[in-house]
C-alpha cells in the first residue's frame, strides 16, 4: 500500500511514481536475496541484508557494511531465525548454515545443509536438505547446533513426512505449531520432544513453492497457493480463499 494510490472513486489501484533509497550496497545491479533484523545480546539492532554473494549490516540504522563475502553465486533466496542474540541462516544452494553471534559469521559443519528454517520454542527446524527433502531435523533443546540424534527427550531427532521425495517447500512456526507445506499439502505440527511430537495433514489440496509468501498476523497464516491465489490458513488449519474478484475493478 505504501506504492500504489487509489483513484477517487476508489475501483482503481495506480502505481505511485518514484522510489526511496534505503541504503547503498556492494553491487547496485544484484537483487535482495534475504534480509533479517534482529537484537543482539548488548541491545543492538541489527538489519542483515543478503545480496549477489554478499551479505551486509546495519547497526542501530547506521550505513551498511560487508558482512559476509563469500556466499555462493546464483542464489536466489535466504532463510533466517535469530535466537538469544545469535543468527542462523541457510540459502538455496544448500551451503553449510551461517551462524552470526553479533561479532563474527561462523559456517556450521553440525547443522544440516537445508534451505528453510524455523525455530520452535526451543529447538532450531532445518527442512529441505538434498538428501532428504521431505525430512524436518530438530535441533537439541536449546542448543541449536547441535543435530546428532539421541534417545533422550531433549536429544535431536528427525521426522520424515510424506513420501519419499517429497520436498518441504515452506516452514512457519505460528500459534504453538510447526507449519510445514509442500506444493500440494500443508501439516501442522504439535511439537514437543521426540515422542510427544504429532502432525497432521490439515489439507492435501493446497501447497505454496512460495516460501517467501507465508506471513504472520494475528491468529492466521497467509500466503501465496500452488494455484496462484492467496490463502488464510486459520489456527485450526481452517482455509479461506482471498483471492476474490474486486467489484467493478478496472
Amino acid at each position: 500500500a505504501l506504492n500504489v494510490e487509489s483513484s477517487l472513486d476508489g475501483k482503481a489501484l495506480l502505481k505511485r511514481r518514484g522510489f526511496t533509497r534505503e541504503a547503498a550496497l556492494t553491487v547496485a545491479t544484484a537483487p535482495i536475496t534475504g534480509a533479517h533484523s534482529f537484537r543482539c545480546d548488548n541491545g543492538d539492532e541489527i538489519v542483515v541484508v543478503c545480496h549477489d554473494v554478499y551479505c551486509s549490516r546495519s547497526t542501530n540504522g547506521g550505513a551498511f557494511s560487508n558482512l559476509f563475502s563469500t556466499a555462493a553465486a546464483n542464489i536466489r533466496r535466504w532463510s533466517f531465525v535469530d535466537v538469544d542474540g545469535d543468527l542462523y541462516g541457510v540459502n538455496d544452494q544448500r551451503e553449510n548454515p551461517i551462524v552470526y553471534d553479533c561479532t563474527n559469521v561462523n559456517v556450521s559443519a553440525t547443522i544440516p545443509d537445508g534451505t528453510l528454517l524455523a525455530l520452535t520454542g526451543d529447538r532450531l527446524v532445518v527442512a529441505d536438505t538434498s538428501a532428504n527433502p521431505g525430512r524436518l531435523n530438530y535441533s537439541q533443546s536449546g542448543v541449536f547446533a547441535t543435530f546428532a540424534t539421541g534417545l533422550d527427550a531433549a536429544s535431536p531427532f528427525t521426522d520424515d513426512l510424506g513420501s519419499p521425495g517429497d520436498r518441504t517447500t515452506g516452514l512457519k512456526f505460528h500459534g504453538g505449531y510447526l507449519w510445514r507445506f509442500t506444493l500440494g499439502s500443508i501439516t501442522r505440527c504439535d511439537t514437543g520432544d521426540q515422542y510427544t511430537t504429532e502432525c497432521r495433514v490439515v489439507t492435501a489440496q493446497i501447497g505454496t513453492n512460495d516460501p517467501e509468501s507465508i506471513i504472520a498476523a494475528g491468529d492466521s497464516l497467509y500466503f501465496r497457493g500452488n494455484d496462484r491465489n492467496y490463502w488464510r490458513l486459520g489456527g485450526g488449519g481452517e482455509l479461506e480463499n482471498l483471492s476474490l474478484k474486486i467489484p467493478a475493478f478496472v
